[in-house]
């Protein structure tokens, strides 16, 4: 199992802007940016580990995107598409019910009636929590189903009410 999330990507002091309100959404520290490595380096590297590998995301897209690397281009398990909550409308072209993606953190407090994140982000807690949410929730699920193939769980109305209470 591999986690990805220590590689830094050198940033010019100055070229940066690190307060309270950036360190609880990424939790980045001047020093993290500033002892970075080049950045064909970090993408290549990437690249390179994650070949042949199954990787678990949560909305993954920003993080490839962020190293000019294509989702497509690799084996992924995007969780948004899996795990999604009916938001209560419906489509005006197909009349079909609409569904959004659930956060890691709704859905790891779904699953395991606990919070994954207090005060600053942290990348190893949501690795963490997305690895334990694979394992536990989604592969045990699938051995119910018999079907390692099926990739969408819906929350109909009387799960959707469980989400309630997570804001």
């Amino acid at each position: 199992m591999i986690f990805i999330f220590q590689g830094r990507i050198y940033h010019a002091a100055g070229s940066f802007i690190i307060n309270s309100h950036t360190r609880k959404i990424n939790g980045f520290e001047k020093h993290d940016l500033e002892n970075g490595k080049n950045f064909e380096i970090v993408q290549e590297e990437v690249k390179k580990l994650l070949k042949n590998k199954i990787v678990l995301t949560v909305n993954g897209r920003s993080d490839f995107a962020s190293l000019d690397l294509r989702m497509g281009d690799y084996n992924c398990f995007e969780f948004h598409e899996f795990w999604k909550k009916w938001t209560g409308g419906y489509s005006k072209q197909t009349n079909t019910k609409v569904y959004s993606p659930i956060s890691l953190s709704r859905l790891y407090r779904h699953y395991f009636r606990t919070e994954i994140q207090s005060g600053e982000h942290s990348a190893t807690e949501d690795a963490l929590a997305t690895v334990k949410l694979f394992r536990e929730a989604y592969i045990p699920y699938m051995s119910e189903l018999g079907n390692p193939y099926y990739f969408e769980k819906y929350l109909e109305s009387d799960e959707q009410d469980d989400f309630e209470y997570i804001q």
